[in-house]
């Protein structure tokens, strides 16, 4: 990753609503994490390749997003778009995107295998096995 020079870190992660100066809610923040999602799948910045605010605001605002990877499984790249919706009335529930991280989890531990942790350590877990693009429990052979 390189650092953004011009470009605020909290501006890449603003919902168009913030950047429209308009009236939000905590769905807001459902777009930011949703883009901090992609950050953790990509290990990038979103868009790092922009010189000016105005571009990302731009953008942003006419609902251009990064690339989700080809890779990504499709529950979580199904996650990060519901989280990137242009219309936050639209976007997940803070808790039904943690449902849906731990869905992650039981999926593919197990329903029988699965205790509830932790919620933040669920959301890492998910987080960090995505990005390795690895399994979530490597089951033993027996």
């Amino acid at each position: 990753m390189r650092a953004h020079s011009t470009l605020d870190a909290s501006l890449l992660r603003s919902a168009p609503e913030i950047l429209q100066k308009n009236p939000y809610t905590e769905k807001a923040d459902v777009y930011s994490y949703g883009v901090m999602l992609w950050e953790i799948l990509t290990r990038k910045l979103p868009f790092d390749s922009y010189t000016f605010q105005h571009q990302v605001e731009d953008d942003v605002i006419r609902g251009i997003r990064p690339d989700i990877p080809e890779d990504c499984p499709p529950v979580y790249a199904k996650l990060i778009r519901d989280c990137w919706d242009a219309n936050p009335r639209t976007r997940p529930a803070f808790n039904t995107v943690v449902d849906v991280l731990v869905g992650m989890v039981r999926s593919d531990i197990g329903e029988d295998k699965y205790v509830a942790p932790v919620l933040p350590c669920v959301c890492v877990c998910v987080c960090v096995c995505v990005r390795e693009r690895a399994p979530l429990h490597r089951r033993s052979r027996q």
